[in-house]
């Protein structure tokens, strides 16, 4: 098993590394994150990605040792871009459960919100609903998971950025 070490830091952001995995391939740990078998589904659906001129690229390695963290920018792309995309096509391919897929839904969602150039109130809304709706099914995925004051931090994002 890898050892869950998310990091705080703003620009060191999802290292697929730093959170448990399975070692059997084809099965998925309770308390982590992804199995073998559904990292390896991601990245070779995110090599047929085709994004135009000036989007931030992904390497099909993203979330490998040696490809390092992921810079915020590139965050966003994944979270808005390329795991919309791959996404479901994974997680139809493997054996994931279904609070897993609703998990990475809900933060997809609200990493669309937070990237928009501009969030009106139903936004701010919808924010808030999605993010505490994720904070449940994460702490029901991953149990040894601790609320930091960065978590606390997201639920006023879409307050501030509305005014």
């Amino acid at each position: 098993m890898t050892k869950a070490n998310i990091s705080d830091s703003e620009s060191d952001v999802m290292d697929m590394d730093n959170v448990e995995t399975s070692d059997e391939e084809g099965s998925e740990n309770v308390k982590g994150f992804l199995s073998v078998q559904l990292k390896n589904n991601i990245q070779i659906r995110i090599q047929d990605v085709i994004v135009p001129k000036g989007v931030t690229h992904i390497t099909s390695q993203v979330g490998s040792a040696r490809n390092g963290k992921l810079k915020t920018s590139k965050w966003r792309a994944l979270f808005s871009i390329y795991l919309p995309l791959v996404i479901l096509d994974s997680f139809l391919e493997g054996n994931s459960s279904q609070l897993l897929l609703t998990n990475t839904e809900l933060l997809i969602k609200c990493t669309a919100i937070v990237v928009a150039k501009s969030i009106i109130k139903e936004d701010a809304i919808c924010f808030s609903q999605s993010y505490e709706s994720y904070q449940n099914t994460s702490n029901k995925l991953f149990t040894k998971i601790k609320i930091t004051t960065n978590h606390h931090y997201e639920m006023h994002i879409p307050e501030q950025r509305s005014g």
